[in-house]
């Protein structure tokens, strides 16, 4: 089963994405969150196979996300 975490800061996507992916059965949605910094802090406390994000978060944007993401979970 596929683990994935939904981040965008329009809940109206969010929310369409799940309905999206939920009906997969390969796909547990483990996590819904509306910011960047809320990502780098879901993912050191849970397990994540793919996080689907937007690039143009208001406080973190994705491109630093992903810098993040590299160098703090450099096996993932």
């Amino acid at each position: 089963m596929i683990k994935l975490l939904i981040a965008d800061n329009h809940p109206i996507t969010r929310k369409g994405l799940e309905v999206l992916f939920s009906a997969s059965p390969n796909i547990e949605i483990v996590g819904s969150l509306q910011d960047g910094n809320d990502i780098l802090d879901f993912i050191r406390k849970n397990e994540v196979d793919i996080i689907l994000t937007e690039a143009d978060f208001p406080k973190l944007n994705g491109l630093t996300l992903l810098r993040y993401l590299k160098n703090d979970f450099p096996r993932h």
